[in-house]
């Protein structure tokens, strides 16, 4: 039943899967495999036996960077800022926050600072493979 279906994200694929396979998935996840998954009520990221409950906006930035960052076109504080409002000191301390979070809980530094644009940016270092899983009746918006 598609409104039970979930989207398994990768950084080249969409699929979609039952709410048990979803499910297996998080209980079980594969070794050196980041899983990002957008429950009904929380936002949890899993490596390698760790588990970290995030804020929406982490979750959503963490997304972002997962998908749309790399090296050669890191994030900066404009991709999250529809009208730019964001200040250089805020964004840079909102990843900090996030990546601080994800790594005292033993998760390993794969988010990169450098700079683009004369700007703070940042991308997803590539360095393990990934999974987004949300409800498909949910929008994710940095999809």
């Amino acid at each position: 039943m598609l409104r039970n279906a979930f989207y398994k994200i990768s950084r080249d694929v969409t699929d979609t899967c039952s709410k048990a396979e979803c499910e297996k998935l998080i209980s079980s996840p594969p070794p050196e495999t980041l899983l990002l998954y957008f429950s009904d009520r929380t936002i949890i990221a899993l490596f390698n036996g760790e588990e970290v409950s995030l804020t929406q906006d982490q979750g959503y930035m963490l997304s972002y960077f997962l998908i749309k960052s790399s090296e050669e076109h890191p994030a900066t504080r404009h991709d999250f800022s529809v009208v730019d409002t964001i200040r250089p000191n805020t964004y840079i301390q909102s990843v900090n926050r996030l990546r601080n979070r994800m790594s005292n809980r033993g998760f390993p530094s794969f988010i990169q600072r450098t700079r683009f644009q004369e700007e703070a940016a940042y991308y997803y270092d590539e360095s393990y493979p990934f999974y987004i899983m949300y409800r498909v009746d949910d929008e994710i918006e940095y999809r």
